[in-house]
């Protein structure tokens, strides 16, 4: 099995390693707010795993999170791709930027596109790493679904989507989640995230629920002004409001993967 394939990866001896698990997080629409419900997701997991989780962003396109966070790492991800086979769990770990909340990052240059260094045989050695690395590992995907990214969902414990409750994205997503079936994604593996929620001129429940022929997603509300302003100062949501509603629905979700799991 997988830990056997782990374990043999470590180098044999005594050392045991534990599989960790991975969380992809999908926004089938840009702009749907998927870089900041994957990066806050992986935070909550953080905590939740005593400091043992991480974040990867692996979406096609530009990274967009270290603008976000106002960082400047030592490490990209294409030079970790680019080491990816001759890289075990110690010199992963020393490739992560760590975030002032202490979330190990990793993530590409913003000035390049990630899919120019980024293949399926890259990303199933990553997953392997990962999860040998952290107890908790959010895979950052996007809204450009290539086949390094279905590859890395197929591989992960569970995906998250998120979608914004307008008509166009809606829709968007339903298509999504019919592609997913016919690469071999099973509904139970999914789990819908209803991000803006409150904001004015979007769908009800019913809708967002018929559309996507899913009961009971989870909703995360709209709070534009303590979002902004974590991304004005270049923080995580808990780091700067841990008690705000969005936070703790946050932390809801990140409870629910782990128990799933």
């Amino acid at each position: 099995g997988l830990g056997e394939v782990l374990n043999r990866m470590v180098g044999g001896g005594d050392i045991r390693c534990t599989r960790g698990a991975i969380f992809s997080v999908v926004a089938p629409t840009a702009g749907n707010g998927g870089t900041f419900v994957s990066a806050n997701l992986a935070g909550q997991l953080h905590n939740l795993v005593d400091g043992n989780g991480a974040f990867v962003d692996i979406s096609a396109g530009h990274s967009k999170i270290g603008n976000t966070l106002h960082a400047h790492p030592e490490h990209y991800l294409e030079e970790v791709c680019g080491r990816i086979h001759r890289t075990d769990r110690f010199s992963l770990l020393s490739f992560f930027h760590k975030d002032d909340s202490g979330l190990r990052m990793l993530y590409g240059d913003p000035e390049k596109h990630n899919s120019k260094f980024l293949n399926s045989d890259i990303i199933r050695k990553m997953t392997v790493l990962s999860r040998m690395a952290a107890q908790s590992t959010v895979f950052h995907i996007g809204s450009d679904i290539r086949q390094s990214q279905i590859d890395a969902m197929r591989v992960s414990d569970r995906i998250v989507i998120v979608v914004r409750p307008d008509v166009p994205s809606l829709n968007r997503a339903s298509q999504t989640m019919d592609m997913f079936g016919n690469v071999g994604i099973t509904p139970e593996r999914m789990l819908v995230v209803v991000n803006f929620w409150g904001e004015s001129g979007l769908a009800n429940k019913q809708h967002i629920e018929e559309t996507l022929s899913w009961k009971d997603p989870i909703y995360l509300s709209y709070d534009p002004g303590r979002i902004n302003r974590c991304t004005n100062e270049g923080h995580l949501l808990q780091k700067r409001y841990p008690r705000c509603r969005v936070a703790k629905q946050l932390g809801q979700l990140a409870k629910r993967l782990l128990s799933d799991g």
